[in-house]
């Protein structure tokens, strides 16, 4: 029998879940990402993304969108309340960094990612409007059960905010039937004796 094409899901459509799913597929694994709100908006603030933040958005191939919607700091700069230089030092490439450093608007970012997921992995693949309820995970599968409907990959990957839902549920399950969830936010398999689900036990492989 022919092997199955490893599959990942992804929880949270923000920054960390965009960046990851762009970089699964770009290993050439098979990649789902799964968002609760029904629209994705540009929400936030202005962050800086400082040069080895940059170098690996370098390496997704989005740093040239990014540059167009960012400006480039060259020098951080410390000034009394009356205007006179108390302290500077230099920034991004002016301070020798291969890369520059950034400053853009959080949503601007996630709109490029966004368009970079659209284009390369596909629209069919984001799926809006679905809140995560669960993780199961038995030996080799990993489910993830929503409020619409459960979904299975090898790994679940939680990208859904500092205090993620994935984690904060897995940890509730009981000891022994828990998936494991590591400091990336991976939900993996606990063990061979780990019972799958109900909910999960009726996804199509």
């Amino acid at each position: 029998m022919a092997a199955r094409t490893p599959r990942v899901i992804v929880i949270g459509a923000g920054i960390g879940g965009l960046v990851t799913a762009l970089s699964i597929h770009e290993i050439g694994t098979r990649v789902d990402v799964y968002e609760r709100v029904r629209r994705v908006e540009p929400l936030g603030v202005g962050i800086n993304l400082l040069p080895h933040a940059v170098r690996e958005l370098d390496a997704l191939g989005i740093l040239a969108p990014l540059r167009q919607r960012s400006v480039e700091p060259t020098s951080l700069v410390y000034c009394s309340r009356h205007g006179r230089e108390i302290w500077s030092e230099p920034r991004g490439i002016a301070a020798g960094y291969p890369w520059p450093q950034l400053s853009v608007h959080r949503g601007a970012l996630q709109e490029v990612l966004l368009d970079a997921f659209h284009e390369r992995v596909g629209r069919e693949h984001l799926h809006l409007g679905h809140r995560l309820l669960t993780v199961d995970a038995d030996a080799e599968r990993a489910c993830a059960v929503f409020d619409a409907r459960p979904d299975e990959g090898e790994l679940v990957v939680a990208g859904d905010a500092v205090v993620a839902v994935t984690a904060s549920t897995a940890s509730r399950a009981p000891s022994g039937t828990r998936p494991r969830v590591d400091r990336a936010g991976a939900a993996r398999s606990s063990g061979a004796g780990s019972p799958r689900s109900s909910r999960c036990s009726t996804v199509a492989r």
